[in-house]
């Protein structure tokens, strides 16, 4: 097997055609059970359509305990409110992405 990195299209096609078979197998025996389970294609259709994904601690309990340290500003982008980081600004910026002292 390779160690090689797929891209995520290649497990969505798979996933799709594997909860495909499921829905088929659930119908055919009436199982209930494993034709709801099955309905997970549609996470795997949103999942393959989906560009970007917002999470924010907008207007939670955690935006007055925000690190003073840690530089943000507010931006709203469509419907979602969210801080947005200022320390690393283009997508060219260092990001460690690990460090040993």
């Amino acid at each position: 097997m390779s160690r090689l990195a797929l891209p995520s299209s290649t497990h969505f096609v798979r996933a799709e055609s594997l909860f495909t078979r499921a829905l088929t197998i659930g119908r055919a025996l009436n199982d209930t059970a494993l034709t709801n389970a099955a309905l997970g294609r549609a996470r795997v259709y949103a999942n393959q359509t989906m560009t970007r994904r917002e999470v924010t601690v907008w207007n939670t309990v955690w935006v007055a305990d925000r690190d003073p340290r840690a530089l943000h500003d507010s931006v709203k982008t469509g419907a979602t409110n969210f801080f947005r980081q200022r320390k690393y600004l283009t997508l060219g910026d260092p990001v460690a992405l690990a460090q040993g002292h």
